[in-house]
Formats: structure tokens, C-alpha cells, sequence
């Protein structure tokens, strides 16, 4: 599984786009060209290119298990990654409409599940994930194997030894397959999701618009607490927020109404994405240039940064 993190892909006819930032979502910052301006940093410099959204945001065969047979090669993402994105996208559009948010249990575990979904499912996460478990895979396998060459029986450790080599490549794949979707659907952090206390602030009289980035979900340290909070746009002029009391959300609606909140949060979007920044056109070209790339922690928390309280 996932070989191309590893080695060189050989070529496969069947080989698919998989889309760890969904399509639906970007569409909310193309310009009237149904394009968008997607900032990276390939070298030394910024790079700014228009390009649809289907065109960025996805890496061939991401989640793709060669060692399956061709039909079930892409399970995870057909079977799991699919469902999860049709789900949220149907709650996108009640997200974005003025109102009262009312949504059933359904709908909250879908979107929760979702933000979940993009704080681990791109390509640097999804690589350190499964570097782990083959590590964390290894060191017990070998601490078995110590354990039964310390009985002494000789009998026991060579039956061991060949369960080892017994084990098929495509059930390890299989179970690194689980293991991201696992990440992905963790029901403790789903949970507590669910239970926030969720709004949308729409920005409409604001001078300036929202970034996204393929890691655009800004959480607190932990979400247990009585001050934790998620902000994620949903829009370049709309923003997603969780809080857990009255007081925090509060807090993060003053600051939202600040001159400095739009460019804050810009800022700690561009820090933590792992390669690619989005707004509808250029104009923000030199405000990336200063910050893409800047934070080299990645994939070693569930999220990159926080807002400053």
C-alpha cells in the first residue's frame, strides 16, 4: 500500500485522482473563470497557478492497495472517503445558508467526521501514519519473538517464525487501510465534535477574503477543554466555528469582528498547510510567499497550530 510514498509507482491503467482536499469543497473559491489561484512553493519561490478544482489537491493512487485485486484496489477511497465527502457536502450547503443551523445527530457526526477526514487524510499524514505502523508492527512482532526465544522451546519459536513469513503482503496493505480509516472515524473526537457548540460567521462586510489550504482546519491544543474552539472556512467569506463554552465562543466572535482576525487566521492557515494554498486570485501572493511552508512540524499532531486567543 500507498508505494508511492516509498518507491516508484510502476504504471497502472487504472490508476485514479484521489482528492484529499474534495472538489466540492475548493469549488467555494473559484473566480468567474470557475478557476482558482493555487499558491505553492515547488522551490524557493511562491508559484501562483490558476487552476481548477479538480485540477489540484489529489495525488494518484493515494490510498490505493496494489496488493488487492484491480476491482477492490481502491476500497478505502470508493467505499470510506467517497461516502464521507458526499456526506459533508450535503451539510456544506446547509452550513452556507443564513439561518438557524438545525441539524440531527446524522448530519453533526458527517461534518465532524469530515473536518476529521482533512486533518488526516493528506499525503504527509497518511505517509507518517503508515511509517508507524510499520514501526509499532515491527516492535511487536519483535518483542513476541524475544518473549518465546526466552521459554527456551525451540518448537514454539520456529512455529512462530513461520507465522511471520506466512503473514501476505495484502493483509498488512489491508490493515493499513483500516488504520487511516480508523484516524478518520476516531468516535471519541467525532463525539465531542457532535457536541460543540456550532455557528457559522459570515463575513460579508469584511475587506478582505479567506484562505484555504490543503490543511485548513485551525483547532486548540485538545478539544476537552472548556476554552477549546475549531475555525475552518467554509467560503472565502464564511468560516466554520466550534466552541465548547459560551464564554470562548464569545471571545472568537469579538476577535472575528476585528480588523486583525481575517489576517490572522490567513496567516496560521498558510503556516500550517503542508504544500498548497487557495483564494480565487493572486492578490494575496506576497502575504503565502511570507508563510507557506514555514511550520515543519507536520504529521506529528492532529493539528498544525492555533489561533491566538
Amino acid at each position: 500500500m500507498l508505494d508511492h510514498i516509498n518507491s516508484t509507482r510502476h504504471a497502472a491503467p487504472d490508476r485514479e485522482k484521489t482528492h484529499y482536499i474534495p472538489v466540492f469543497y475548493l469549488k467555494k473559491w473559484v473566480g468567474p473563470d470557475n478557476k482558482m489561484c493555487e499558491f505553492s512553493r515547488p522551490y524557493k519561490e511562491v508559484k501562483a497557478l490558476r487552476k481548477h478544482p479538480n485540477g489540484t489537491g489529489y495525488e494518484p493512487d493515494l490510498y490505493a492497495i496494489d496488493e488487492l485485486p484491480l476491482d477492490r484496489r481502491h476500497m478505502l477511497e470508493r467505499d470510506f472517503m467517497k461516502q464521507v465527502d458526499q456526506y459533508a457536502s450535503n451539510v456544506l450547503k446547509v452550513l452556507l445558508a443564513d439561518g438557524q443551523l438545525t441539524f440531527g445527530l446524522k448530519e453533526k457526526v458527517a461534518w465532524s467526521r469530515f473536518i476529521l477526514s482533512l486533518i488526516q487524510r493528506g499525503p504527509d499524514r497518511v505517509a507518517w501514519l503508515c511509517k508507524n505502523f510499520d514501526h509499532m508492527r515491527d516492535n511487536e512482532l519483535a518483542r513476541l519473538r524475544n518473549f518465546r526465544s526466552s521459554i527456551g522451546d525451540v518448537a514454539d519459536l520456529a512455529a512462530f517464525d513461520n507465522f511471520q513469513k506466512s503473514i501476505r503482503p495484502s493483509a498488512q496493505a489491508v490493515e493499513k487501510a483500516l488504520v487511516i480509516q480508523a484516524m478518520i472515524n476516531l468516535p471519541n473526537v467525532v463525539e465531542r465534535i457532535t457536541k460543540m457548540r456550532w455557528h457559522v460567521v459570515h463575513l460579508k462586510n469584511s475587506a478582505y477574503r479567506l484562505l484555504t489550504s490543503d490543511q485548513p482546519v485551525v483547532t486548540s491544543d485538545g478539544l476537552q477543554y472548556a476554552n477549546s474552539y475549531i475555525l475552518f472556512p467554509v467560503s472565502q467569506t464564511a468560516i466554520f466555528v466550534a466552541t465548547n463554552s459560551s464564554n470562548t465562543e464569545l471571545e472568537i466572535d469579538r476577535l472575528i469582528r476585528s480588523d486583525r482576525f481575517v489576517s490572522t487566521i490567513n496567516g496560521q492557515i498558510c503556516i500550517q498547510a503542508e504544500k498548497y494554498v487557495y483564494d480565487c486570485d493572486d492578490t494575496h501572493l506576497t502575504f503565502v510567499e511570507n508563510r507557506l511552508g514555514k511550520s515543519k512540524k507536520r504529521g506529528t499532531r492532529a493539528h498544525q497550530g492555533s489561533f491566538p486567543l
